[in-house]
């Protein structure tokens, strides 16, 4: 029976070798250790022009990655690679023609002539996740201009390891195949976690040399090498094995085109410096495959058969050197263990004989002689049992009473302590309270000092209220009384638009920085023109003329009709619209803080200065005096209640509670012991 086939290519990509190899009598299994996944968010899509080369580096990469460079392709007419057979055929379903090298591989594809002196041209590399970078590598060293358009990734297929074992463990003999070291290494851990490291010792068929190192290293003992990773390849190695894999040759007719398909023409695992260097050596694999062969025929073949012995007395004289180690034996073995028994009932037999001599010269006792002496044991016995029997008595009934006695001393105080943790609990939680809402009134006092907040004063006082609603005890009522008799006064306090007055005060400031104080007059000098006349006395008047215009923006020339200014300087003019702005800030303040002293005194002092430049610029000093007048008419300070009574009710309430603690009888440690 032929063995079976473990085909491990991701879903979709093995049916075609599967078909062919059923059709030619194998069984097979088809367990994916790897799923293609294209990816969703593709990264910019490469520009391609008419000399850019684009390499395909296999038929994943052409699934998931022509869709979106299948336009510029036929567009540009672009020079396309394919690294295989299998990625252009599926180029050619989409009507583009791949160059495609003798070896399908990297290196293949290195030495085609397209890529013999890249320099500058754009090459564009599709293909998945990961992957070697001897392609990329080599094209950057030649002058090309790379770029990968990453578009598929592999992941781990989700396999239950036991299960996939125990149909594994039902085949009589299996052939692996792994196209690639990823795939091989996730084959291998299937089997370690299945529990059926013995199956690395079937056959498995790899696509190179590099892989079947890899193979190596994991532990597989029979590794087959194929020329690639194309079924063709398959097929053939599976030629090439001894009888116990493959009794039957293919036919050359029975193998179609499409078992020419390959997952992958390259192998995309990362590649060590170690390992590149490994592949470049030209590797036979037919011999491998024979020397493998050879190497498990010379293991299943028999061992020759031992000559004989030339003496035939020789197993004779071996018998009886046994026979007699056999009794020698016996006999230590009846001195060692048998003699000291033998010899322990010998003594106890003689024993038995004399006590039977001693009873047999005794005189005989009489039945009434037998019946008086076990009455009077019978006696004895029942008078020592009474006499323990009452005092076991005796000492339980004061053990029982001591119990009693202690389990009601313990009950009694375990009742005392119930009642006592009762009212202390109690007592505390109204405290509590108490003292909640004393700490409300405290911070309602704070608000009406600090920030004269009515409205915040009011809240705090009904939480406190509610507070002392909450514990429930008349001893509460005058400090309730209080603070009911406070929030009234806060109800019918003033309100202050400290907001409306603080927007009238900034109003004023900026009006401030528009007055018009004393003669702000600018003298502009316009240049003198050059002389037209020549010589020298045109020259002269023309400097006399410069000269008078440069001294005329150094004086300033006032009318003494017009009312003479307070401030004389410009500076004094500056000086006196800055102090009206700061007097109206100030007024400002004081005005937010609840200062009525400070606030009065800047609108008074802001109101003279105003009235000092009046006659100046009455259009914008008329209304800023009658604003401020308006606003040293506002009560900024209103007389607020200092909530001195509720304080006072709350500490003598708090007091009261305190000195509520209820005397609780324990008893000490000697009443105890009584």
């Amino acid at each position: 029976m032929k063995p079976t086939a473990v085909l491990t290519r991701p879903s979709g990509t093995a049916e075609t070798l599967g078909c062919s190899l059923e059709a030619l009598g194998w069984q097979v299994l088809y367990q994916p250790m790897l799923m293609i996944e294209p990816i969703a968010e593709l990264p910019v899509v490469p520009v391609i022009t008419r000399d850019s080369i684009v390499i395909f580096i296999s038929a994943n990469a052409v699934r998931a990655g022509l869709s979106h460079l299948s336009t510029d392709i036929l567009k540009t007419g672009a020079t396309v690679l394919a690294v295989g057979e299998a990625t252009a055929t599926a180029l050619a379903q989409d009507g583009i023609t791949a160059v495609v090298p003798a070896r399908a591989d990297s290196e293949g594809l290195l030495a085609l002539g397209e890529l013999a002196d890249p320099k500058d041209r754009p090459i564009v590399i599709v293909k998945g996740e990961g992957g070697r970078g001897l392609l990329a590598d080599t094209l950057s060293d030649r002058g090309a201009a790379v770029a990968e358009f990453v578009c598929y990734r592999r992941l781990p297929a989700d396999v239950d390891a036991a299960d996939f074992c125990w149909h594994l463990c039902r085949e009589e003999s299996l052939v692996f195949q792994a196209s690639s070291a990823e795939t091989l290494e996730r084959l291998s851990a299937l089997l370690g976690e299945g529990g059926q490291p013995n199956l690395l010792d079937s056959p498995v068929i790899v696509p190179s040399a590099r892989v079947a190192e890899v193979a190596s290293a994991l532990g597989w003992s029979r590794i087959l090498v194929a020329e690639n990773a194309s079924d063709r390849a398959f097929l053939k190695v599976l030629n090439l094995t001894d009888d116990n894999v493959v009794r039957d040759k293919l036919p050359e007719e029975e193998l179609s085109t499409e078992e020419e398909q390959a997952l992958t023409d390259v192998d995309d695992s990362p590649k060590t410096a170690q390992e590149i260097e490994s592949s470049r050596e030209p590797v036979e694999r037919d011999d491998m495959a024979a020397t493998s062969v050879d190497q498990n025929q010379q293991q299943s073949a028999p061992a020759p058969a031992q000559p004989a012995p030339r003496r035939a007395d020789w197993f004779a004289r071996l018998l009886l050197v046994l026979i007699l180690l056999c009794l020698g034996a016996a006999s230590y073995v009846g001195w060692r263990f048998l003699w000291p028994q033998w010899t322990q009932l010998t003594g106890a037999d003689s024993r038995v004989e004399e006590r039977l001599a001693r009873l047999e010269g005794r005189e005989a006792v009489t039945p009434a002689q037998m019946n008086a002496a076990l009455a009077s044991g019978l006696r004895e016995l029942q008078t020592s049992l009474i006499s323990s029997i009452n005092d076991s008595g005796d000492d339980l009934a004061n053990r029982q009473a001591s119990m009693a006695a202690e389990y009601k001393a313990l009950l009694t105080r375990l009742d005392r302590m119930e009642i006592r943790l009762a009212r202390l609990t109690a007592t505390d939680r109204r405290q509590w309270l108490a003292q909640e809402a004393a700490f409300t009134v405290r911070l309602a006092a704070q608000r009406l000092s600090s920030a004269r907040d009515v409205n915040a004063a009011i809240a705090l006082l009904n939480n406190a209220d509610n507070l002392l609603a909450e514990v429930d005890d008349p001893r509460l009522s005058r400090a309730r009384i209080a603070i009911a008799a406070d929030r009234t006064q806060l109800l019918a306090a003033p309100k202050v638009d400290s907001v409306g007055i603080h927007a009238r005060f900034s109003a004023l400031a900026t009006q401030a920085n528009e007055l018009t104080i004393g003669s702000r007059r600018v003298v502009t000098t316009q240049p003198i023109p050059e002389p037209k006349e020549e010589g020298l006395l045109a020259r002269l008047g023309w400097g006399w003329e410069a000269a008078l215009s440069k001294l005329s923006s150094y004086l300033v020339i006032k009318s003494r009709s017009a009312s003479p200014s307070v401030f004389t300087t410009p500076d004094e003019e500056e000086l006196a619209r800055q102090m009206v702005r700061l007097l109206i800030e100030q007024a400002q303040i004081a005005a937010l803080s609840g200062n009525q002293a400070l606030f009065d005194g800047a609108v008074s002092r802001a109101s003279d200065i105003l009235r000092l430049v009046e006659s100046q610029d009455p259009r914008h000093v008329n209304p800023m005096l009658e604003e401020l007048a308006l606003l040293a008419a506002t009560d900024i300070a209103p007389t607020l209640p200092d909530l001195i009574q509720s304080s006072a009710a709350l500490a003598d309430a708090l007091a009261l509670l305190e000195n509520d603690v209820v005397a609780v009888d324990i008893p000490t440690a000697d009443q105890q012991e009584q």
